[in-house]
């Protein structure tokens, strides 16, 4: 997953999969996880690098961290996937919450380790029962997918726990995902008005997906009351997003 990751970052759209016409006919969405994009650090002073290594090697879980990351985007030495998954594994063994998000990223997406679903998942898991938004997330993507889990199933239950988690804590993708639950009637009773519930929360965030799904909600009155311009409103953030199909509804509802 990749960004966050986002290495699947997936997009419900009301094609999810981008292809749909329309909420009623819609796909199971996209695999959209959340991913963890480097922010801009200034270079440590080489005394100061050098004793973050020595705290590493000395067991601190923070400097085991941290020197993960100067591996994976490259901060202080050349990028070395393999040494960044080495460190977050030494902290994230050590219980640090975003090590363990790390390094089930690195295993989700095959970086600096052989991809492996199943260990991918397990260090989400820890991550996301400390409480880490993005990992509750992508574990709850897992779990909807099939991803990871023994036999390859999906466990909507799970998932949705998970997405309820990580929604409480504001997360888009997960908003999104508990509003295509609901609108599917996968894993909890049909309601559409809590799909329309859900799919405002992420839309007034930004989220592309949900702002169309939105739109075809206020289209169909589907859940909402119909309502011509309150769907022209979502398709246009949607469209100006770079949605080619808000765009398209947002052609054909004219007027």
């Amino acid at each position: 997953m990749t960004t966050l990751k986002l290495p699947l970052s997936i997009l419900l759209c009301a094609t999810l999969g981008l292809l749909q016409p329309s909420l009623s006919t819609a796909a199971e969405p996209a695999v959209s996880k959340s991913s963890t994009a480097a922010k801009a650090k200034p270079v440590p002073e080489k005394s100061a690098y050098t004793s973050l290594k020595k705290q590493a090697a000395a067991g601190d879980p923070i400097a085991q961290r941290e020197l993960g990351d100067d591996y994976y985007y490259g901060y202080n030495s050349a990028t070395d996937l393999a040494q960044a998954a080495a460190w977050y594994r030494k902290a994230a063994e050590q219980g640090h919450v975003g090590a363990q998000f790390d390094l089930g990223q690195a295993y989700d997406d095959g970086k600096g380790v052989k991809q492996d679903k199943a260990e991918a998942l397990r260090w989400y898991v820890q991550s996301a029962a400390q409480g880490n938004v993005s990992a509750q997330n992508n574990a709850g993507v897992m779990y909807r997918e099939g991803e990871g889990v023994p036999g390859g199933k999906a466990n909507d239950q799970e998932a949705m726990r998970l997405f309820r988690l990580s929604a409480a804590q504001g997360d888009a993708e997960a908003q999104t995902s508990i509003g295509w639950f609901y609108e599917m009637g996968r894993g909890v009773k049909k309601d559409l008005s809590e799909a329309a519930h859900w799919y405002a929360k992420a839309a007034e965030q930004g989220h592309i997906g949900a702002q169309e799904n939105l739109g075809d909600m206020y289209r169909d009155g589907d859940g909402v009351k119909a309502n011509k311009q309150t769907a022209r409103f979502w398709y246009e953030k949607s469209a100006a997003q770079g949605s080619e199909d808000a765009a398209k509804k947002l052609k054909k509802l004219g007027k």
